[in-house]
């Protein structure tokens, strides 16, 4: 079984795309390593643009747009494509716990289609005092425009996409033995990018800049293939599944609310959303998980921009009010009109606002930005959540990657997470690949996070920022205001960003 790339073996597509048809030539289901695990999912396509109306494309040299699926951190196909159909006419599909669905796009189908409000995929119970959270429309076409806008305009624009299938944390044999655990994703992924640098001569687009893209778990994806490219940790993985020897850095990220630091996204909750628990239980469990966060805090020594210095529980609240949440909440207070901005504002009256200044304190964002009621919310001792599904093994279907979960799990007070597989948490983390230095961390990352997503917290970006940016990387993080899951409202700046980076 060969890794060669036939550049004849192509089918010319058509799609009408904006009230123009768009040409382009479709090379499908492209084996990307020799060994595969698993034939229906460690496949690509490649899409090539040739015309868009009565305007011909060349492509030949372009950036290749690397579309990532992973919703939910399961299995992508690359039939899919990491992309699903708009919202279900009759709305979003009744919860589920994590461990129940089976597919990216059944998780997708459940968050309301893609870029929607994921609050209830996972069945989760929220907290908070947030009034409204709108999902952006469709375009004019149908399609939506989050999180990582319609391919189709990428080709439009010029670009080559490719969209890997890839393992993931559902996959599992007749006779029960799970094989797309951690790190089978991200396996997966440096081995189609190993294959694209492979047949670089031929493969369409330019390999040395290549941008990954994807929302939440494609989020996660994005922004770990750009972290730990050509890390010699992955090499037995690699080779096992029989990824050509070839680098696995990429240029650029593009991810919208990406779902990493698995191993510290409960203290970055219980840091902004603690005080929402009324349960005396649960508070005390938060405190202590936010303790750990403390100390996390102080020992991975993350400085601000700005002046700002080490950043620590107590300045830490203070650095993403003042640098991330203010200026966004100015730029969504100045596109209201002025009856709507005086309607949003009584409603919310935490806000000061005197026309073009706005001021609060990250203690009134926690009381209302939503959170999960579950604590932990994400290393959930039910195992209803992804994250812990994602760390079990041949014989596991979940584990906690936590000590404090693991403890309240067992009710062993002296329980200890496994060295062997914190090993394999920490490979999963971006954050952790930049502190350590060991790898070829990308150029270049475009950074989009809903400030409202009751997913996650807004620690975990903002400190990733910190550290890219400490590294002397171009990072561009916002915080959508009022933003729930994977929201990005600034599409257009993004292709003007592409453009610039890649001077296309």
């Amino acid at each position: 079984m060969g890794l060669e790339f036939n550049k004849d073996d192509y089918t010319l597509e058509e799609k009408v795309y904006k009230g123009k048809t768009l040409k382009y030539k479709l090379y499908s289901d492209i084996l990307y390593c020799e060994k595969p695990v698993d034939i229906k999912y460690e496949t690509l396509n490649v899409k090539v643009p040739v015309s868009y109306g009565d305007e011909k494309i060349d492509a030949e040299g372009a950036p290749i747009f690397l579309g990532l699926g992973c919703a939910g951190l399961l299995s992508t196909t690359a039939k899919s494509g990491g992309l699903f159909a708009p919202p279900p006419a009759d709305g979003p599909k009744p919860p589920k716990k994590a461990s129940e669905i089976t597919s990216s796009e059944e998780w997708e189908a459940m968050a309301g289609g893609e870029g929607h409000s994921g609050g209830g995929i996972a069945g989760m119970k929220m907290l908070g005092g947030m009034k409204e959270m709108p999902g952006p429309p469709p375009t004019e076409d149908g399609e939506m425009i989050p999180p990582d806008g319609s391919r189709w305009g990428k080709l439009v624009a010029g670009l080559v996409v490719v969209e890997p299938g890839c393992r993931g944390r559902e996959n599992v044999t007749e006779d029960g033995i799970f094989y797309g655990k951690a790190p089978a994703m991200v396996t997966d992924l440096k081995a189609a990018i190993r294959y694209m640098r492979h047949n670089k001569d031929v493969f369409p687009g330019d390999t040395e800049r290549i941008i990954a893209s994807g929302g939440s778990g494609g989020g996660w994806q994005s922004t770990l293939l750009a972290a730990s490219g050509n890390c010699e940790w992955f090499e037995p993985y690699l080779e096992e599944i029989g990824a050509a020897k070839e680098r696995d850095d990429i240029f650029a990220s593009y991810s919208t609310s990406p779902i990493i630091d698995h191993e510290n996204m409960d203290g970055g909750i219980e840091f902004q959303g603690g005080a929402l628990l009324e349960d005396e239980k649960d508070k005390a469990v938060s405190k202590e998980i936010r303790g750990e966060f403390a100390k996390y805090l102080e020992k991975a020594n993350y400085v601000g921009h700005n002046g700002y210095g080490k950043l620590t529980i107590d300045n830490l609240g203070e650095y993403i009010t003042k640098e991330y949440l203010i200026p966004d909440a100015e730029r969504f207070l100045k596109n209201l009109s002025e009856d709507r901005r005086k309607e949003y504002l009584a409603s919310r009256d935490w806000i000061k606002y005197d026309g073009k200044n706005a001021s609060f304190t990250f203690e009134d964002f926690g009381l209302y930005a939503p959170r999960s009621a579950a604590v932990p919310a994400v290393d959930d001792i039910k195992f209803e959540q992804p994250e812990p599904n994602l760390y079990g093994d041949e014989h596991t279907p979940a584990r906690n990657v936590t000590d404090i979960a693991l403890r309240l799990r067992t009710g062993d007070e002296n329980a200890k997470v496994d060295e062997k597989l914190m090993e394999i948490v920490h490979s999963q983390n971006p954050v952790w690949h930049v502190k350590n230095k060991n790898t070829t961390v990308a150029k270049h990352w475009w950074i989009r996070h809903g400030a409202c997503d009751s997913c996650t917290s807004v620690s975990p970006v903002v400190l990733f920022a910190s550290a890219l940016e400490e590294e002397g990387k171009n990072v561009n993080l916002r915080l959508v205001w009022d933003g729930a899951h994977c929201e990005d409202d600034d599409h257009e700046d993004f292709m003007k960003w592409v453009k610039k980076i890649t001077t296309i």
